[in-house]
């Protein structure tokens, strides 16, 4: 099975991220004819990770373009191209992109194009102004002490996720993320050409970074192909796969460095046993 999708191109993203022509556009420093998707994807883009300036609409919910504009406000982190630093601002942008091309909403591309042909039941793309999460789920929490005390605070459904839009508003199961990594590195999702250049790294601190996935070294040897996330939902999730089809899958139910290290480190032993 091929899931028909997007393909990145070399090229530049001026066909589908979105270009104003009023003077604030025109004097900002990310320009839009230089930016490729595949530093979006990269995370060499030089946009910065997040803005916490955009404005909610009426009922609360955040529009995609808003969040996008918002960020453009902010000078850029880095000279496109010049190193990788993490955006969720890029993939917002990617998300312009999608629906741009398809002429669709980007949940509705995303739901057509990978969750529906490959199964994955436990999976979605919320609409904006929802936040409960499917029966059963983890609940998420935040915490902070009060001396003496430590406080933890149930934060499941706090947040409005389209803030975060396509840079992370989907919920999914540790089995239906393990179904989807699974099936991206055995060709159901793209061609083997995208395939190669998804899997074509730029060095970070800890191995290499790809189109929209990271190559992970093993301390047992090897390495595995994983994406991990947090949100203030209290919820930090990293599923990998290796070319040899070992995969795990670890999900927290809160959030912080320490957290995120210690999921890492549960995640590595599982794929080295």
């Amino acid at each position: 099975m091929r899931l028909s999708g997007l393909r990145e191109s070399p090229g530049r993203t001026d066909q589908g991220a979105e270009r104003g022509n009023d003077q604030h556009d025109r004097d900002r420093d990310d320009d839009g004819n230089v930016i490729t998707a595949r530093q979006l994807l990269q995370h060499t883009s030089g946009l910065i990770r997040f803005s916490g300036d955009a404005k909610p609409g009426p009922v609360g919910t955040y529009a995609l373009a808003d969040l996008v504009h918002a960020a453009m406000d902010e000078p850029p982190v880095a000279a496109p191209g010049e190193q990788s630093i993490y955006s969720n601002t890029g993939y917002q942008v990617l998300g312009i992109l999608i629906e741009k091309i398809t002429g669709q909403y980007a949940g509705d591309a995303i739901t057509e194009r990978i969750i529906e042909p490959l199964g994955l039941e436990d999976t979605s793309f919320p609409a904006p102004g929802e936040r409960a999460l499917a029966e059963p789920f983890v609940h998420g929490y935040t915490g902070g002490r009060i001396p003496p005390f430590f406080l933890w605070v149930d934060n499941t459904t706090v947040l409005e996720r389209s803030l975060y839009s396509t840079a992370g508003a989907m919920e999914s199961t540790l089995e239906d993320s393990v179904t989807f990594f699974r099936a991206l590195l055995d060709g159901e999702v793209m061609s083997d050409a995208a395939l190669a250049e998804m899997r074509r790294t730029v060095p970070v601190a800890l191995g290499g970074t790809g189109l929209g996935i990271d190559e992970v070294p093993l301390p047992c040897g090897g390495t595995y192909w994983a994406k991990n996330g947090g949100l203030e939902t209290g919820h930090v999730s990293t599923t990998g796969v290796t070319d040899d089809d070992r995969f795990a899958s670890v999900v927290t139910n809160t959030v912080g460095t320490e957290v995120a290290r210690q999921s890492f480190d549960v995640h590595d032993s599982a794929l080295c046993e």
